[in-house]
């Protein structure tokens, strides 16, 4: 019998080992990157589209026609983030918990500066998690009972507003199509060669070093300029110009901080004022004026 040796190629041996080597390497490597990575938790979405705003009484706090921009969510109190409206939240949690929502506004017509509305109340909701759903809500809101209204000017009953200098006037319009709600609206009208106007309420208010803001309406195809004056108890008068807008084709709605300009000039009382002047250019500008509302604590 005749025996054949079989002969094994050494360098086919080191091959083996290599290619052991190398998935045993790759396995460890795999097992490590998903103790680095480990799969993400899905959320939960929450869903809103916008805020609901209620009033119980308008004789009291003037028009329930907010603009809520945006929306601060906090979950058990820990702040989620802010969100522009309408928005889809992603919510992480392993349990329920309670999700408060607070309404956001656009401080003094900016659209990079936005707060929680320090007048609103928050909504809350008990938020069940589970990942992957979407639930829609309906956030309502009204103002805190403690909000003070120092002053409000809707001109339903008249208008408080007199000229300080110019050429023309903040008037009264009951013209359906210049009213933004109720039966009439405030309008300042420029006709050339009528070039400038500045204008100051007759009513008065005070004001805290706490949080104070202007809220008003407005539709116009001109800028213009709002401003407060303060009255010294020991005499004289002192005013500045805070915000300006330039012109909105539909009717929007601002909120102006007060506070800074009540707390570095403090007197008996304050009064609203309006600055405009026609572009060069233009035979005729207008502005609309609604809800005048200074609320504070």
């Amino acid at each position: 019998m005749r025996t054949i040796q079989v002969m094994t190629n050494p360098f086919c041996k080191h091959m083996n080992f290599s290619k052991a080597l190398f998935y045993t390497c790759l396995l460890v490597v795999l097992a490590s990157c998903n103790l680095i990575n480990p799969s993400e938790p899905i959320p939960t979405y929450v869903q809103i589209d916008s805020f609901q705003f209620k009033t119980s009484n308008p004789v009291l706090t003037g028009t329930a026609r907010q603009k809520i921009f945006s929306a601060f969510v906090y979950l058990d109190n820990q702040l989620i983030g802010a969100y522009e409206l309408p928005a889809r939240i992603p919510i992480i949690s392993n349990k329920p918990g309670l999700l408060k929502v607070a309404p956001g506004v656009i401080l003094n017509g900016l659209n990079g500066l936005q707060l929680a509305y320090p007048f609103f109340k928050p909504d809350t909701i008990t938020l069940v998690n589970q990942p992957g759903t979407i639930k829609k809500i309906i956030p309502s809101s009204s103002y805190y009972s403690a909000t003070l209204f120092k002053w409000q000017e809707d001109f339903e009953g008249g208008n408080t507003f007199t000229s300080v200098t110019g050429d023309t006037t903040l008037n009264r319009t009951l013209n359906p199509g210049e009213v933004y709600e109720g039966g009439a609206s405030g309008k300042l009208y420029f006709k050339a060669p009528q070039q400038t106007a500045q204008v100051i309420s007759t009513a008065t208010f005070s004001l805290p070093i706490t949080a104070s803001y202007l809220e008003l309406h407005y539709k116009n195809n001109i800028e213009f300029q709002v401003g407060i004056q303060v009255s010294y108890d020991q005499g004289g008068v002192y005013y500045e110009y805070i915000s300006g807008f330039k012109p909105k084709n539909e009717w929007n709605k601002v909120y102006i901080d007060l506070q800074k300009f009540a707390s570095n000039n403090r007197g008996v009382n304050y009064r609203i004022m309006i600055r405009a002047d026609l572009p060069s250019g233009m035979s005729s500008g207008y502005i609309l004026f609604d809800n005048f509302k200074v609320v504070s604590y």
